[in-house]
């Protein structure tokens, strides 16, 4: 997350959106929670490291019934004019 904060550092006119996905073990609506946790630890880690608030928002992946979807243990950090995934 280091190197993503500082490629963040350099393109202050991007915006971020780091999103939390879960695996299928578990309810959906536990899953829904684990992955909005994950989202925020990489926000607020990201934050930590000096990426401003505003450049950045954070959410849990759902489908379109709210359910979330259920890939893999990851959080996904998309920037406008890239992809930068960090497990």
């Amino acid at each position: 997350l280091s190197r993503d904060a500082r490629l963040l550092a350099g393109r202050p006119q991007d915006t971020v959106v780091v999103t939390g996905h879960a695996c299928e073990d578990g309810s959906p609506e536990a899953n829904y929670v684990l992955s909005g946790r994950r989202a925020l630890a990489v926000y607020e880690h990201l934050r930590q490291l000096g990426v401003p608030a505003r450049q950045m928002r954070y959410r849990a992946e759902a489908d379109a019934s709210g359910r979330p979807t259920l890939l893999q243990r990851v959080v996904c950090i998309d920037i406008e004019s890239g992809n930068i995934g960090s497990k």
